[in-house]
């Protein structure tokens, strides 16, 4: 499956960089949306009481803003590393 942000790379280089490149964007897209989803199940269920315990620790509880901060870190990873692949396909 590709993800819509590879599809707007015009000429793809078939080398193993280009490829650790895709896998990248593709990681990290993947790591935001999983984010993305656990900060909404974590924003409902916070008014019904129900805290992540499973991964709450004694002094540190994880809030919905964590899983937030984690997507907006993957999303820009993402953006970076698209970025810096079309501009070493457009200097080639």
């Amino acid at each position: 499956m590709v993800t819509p942000v590879l599809s707007l790379v015009a000429n793809p280089l078939s080398c193993e960089e280009c490829a650790l490149e895709r896998r990248i964007i593709r990681f990290t897209y993947w790591c935001g949306i999983v984010c993305v989803v656990l900060a909404l199940v974590a924003r409902v269920l916070d008014p019904l009481g129900i805290t992540l315990s499973l991964i709450s620790q004694k002094l540190y509880s994880v809030g919905y803003n964590t899983f937030l901060d984690g997507a907006f870190i993957s999303f820009t990873a993402e953006i970076a590393t698209f970025i810096y692949a079309g501009a070493k396909i457009r200097s080639n």
